[in-house]
C-alpha cells in the first residue's frame, strides 16, 4: 500500500483507488486508517517516507482556512467530509495538535460542525473525524476548537450537538437510520 502513494510533483504523496493516481483526501483517508493500527497493534513498521511523502499531500491539499480539499486545496473543493480525512492523515504522520496544520483544521471542523449534520447522514465524515480524534498526537481529543469563538465542544458527548447525540437523533425504533431506504 505504502507503494501505490502517487510520487509525482506538488500533490505527491496522497493514495486514490488506482496505485500511483493523483491523489484524493476521500481515498487518502483509508491509507492512516489502515496504517494506524498496523503501527500501533501489530507492531507493524511504516517507513518514514510514506509519513514525510504524505505530508506534503496535505500540504497541498489544505486551504488557508484550515479545510482540506478533495484533489486540492482549493476553496471550493474543501468539505468537513475532507477536512476529517486530512486531520486522521496528520494523526497518521505524527503531526501534534499543536502543529498549526492541526489547529486550522480543527478550528474549520468546529466553524463547520453543524454543516456535517444538515441534510444527509455523512457517516464517511463522522468515521474520519472519530478516528483523528482518537489518534492525535500526544492523546486523543476529548473537546475540540477551543480557539472558536464558540469555544471547545465535546465533540462526541455533548448533550445537544455532540456526535452520540446525533446518531441517537437520527436512529429508529426499528434501528435503521432515519432517511435511509
Amino acid at each position: 500500500y505504502a507503494y501505490g502513494q502517487y510520487d509525482s510533483g506538488s500533490a505527491r504523496g496522497g493514495w486514490r483507488y488506482s496505485w500511483n493516481q493523483h491523489p484524493d483526501n476521500s481515498a487518502a483517508q483509508w491509507g492512516a486508517i489502515g496504517m494506524l493500527p498496523a503501527e500501533k497493534n501489530w507492531g507493524l513498521t511504516v517507513p518514514a517516507w510514506v509519513k514525510s511523502e504524505n505530508l506534503v499531500w496535505l500540504g497541498y491539499s489544505q486551504h488557508s482556512n484550515g479545510g482540506f480539499g478533495y484533489t486540492n486545496g482549493s476553496s471550493n473543493n474543501i468539505s468537513p467530509a475532507r477536512t476529517a480525512s486530512g486531520m486522521v492523515q496528520l494523526a497518521f504522520d505524527g503531526v501534534p495538535t499543536t502543529d498549526s496544520r492541526w489547529i486550522r483544521a480543527e478550528n474549520y471542523m468546529r466553524q463547520n460542525w453543524g454543516s456535517m449534520f444538515d441534510s444527509s447522514v455523512d457517516f464517511y465524515a463522522m468515521f474520519a473525524f472519530m478516528k483523528a480524534m482518537h489518534n492525535a498526537v500526544p492523546q486523543p481529543l476529548d473537546t475540540f476548537g477551543a480557539a472558536h469563538s464558540s469555544g471547545a465542544l465535546d465533540w462526541y458527548g455533548d448533550s445537544s450537538s455532540g456526535l452520540a447525540r446525533y446518531l441517537i437523533n437520527r436512529q429508529e425504533n426499528s434501528g435503521r437510520w432515519a432517511g435511509d431506504s
